[in-house]
């Protein structure tokens, strides 16, 4: 009994049949560290422990976050929060983060006397734009966007 072969596919063949075929969505771009808040206990939050770990370091920031001039509406609210104060916060977290371990996190930052006043507020606006997608106080609102 002859059993009948099938021609085999060439690779530009074979290449053109994969690419017919719909494909599984593949795995997302990797998290960055940055993505979601860290824990942060009520201590740090109040006297800014950790903030080596909390905080990326300046060499990590990208440019448009280490600029002391920069329009960013994330600059504007750590300066808004830092200087003045943010009378009845609220604010839209990025899918899966949670509120209010962010703003533990962003708390025990600007808390800490440690470092720089620019690496802090480029750092902590650099979070924000992590962590959420708007926010409104003080009769104002905030858009958040991820760096380009």
């Amino acid at each position: 009994m002859s059993k009948k072969h099938k021609p085999r596919k060439t690779e530009p063949q074979e290449a053109a049949l994969q690419a017919a075929v719909p494909q599984e969505p593949g795995p997302e771009k990797p998290a960055s560290k940055w993505d979601q808040p860290q824990a942060v206990d009520r201590l740090d939050a109040a006297f800014g422990g950790r903030v080596g770990e909390l905080l990326p370091t300046w060499e990590e920031l990208p440019a448009c976050y280490r600029n002391a001039n920069s329009r960013r509406p994330s600059v504007q609210f750590v300066e808004d929060w830092f200087y003045t104060g943010l009378n009845g916060l609220q604010c839209e977290p990025r899918p899966g983060v949670d509120v209010h371990k962010a703003l533990m996190h962003i708390r025990a930052c600007l808390t800490s006397f440690e470092p720089a006043q620019e690496h802090k507020t480029g750092g902590v606006a650099f979070l924000v734009d992590h962590f959420f997608v708007r926010a409104s106080a003080s009769g104002r609102t905030y858009e958040f966007e991820l760096e380009p």
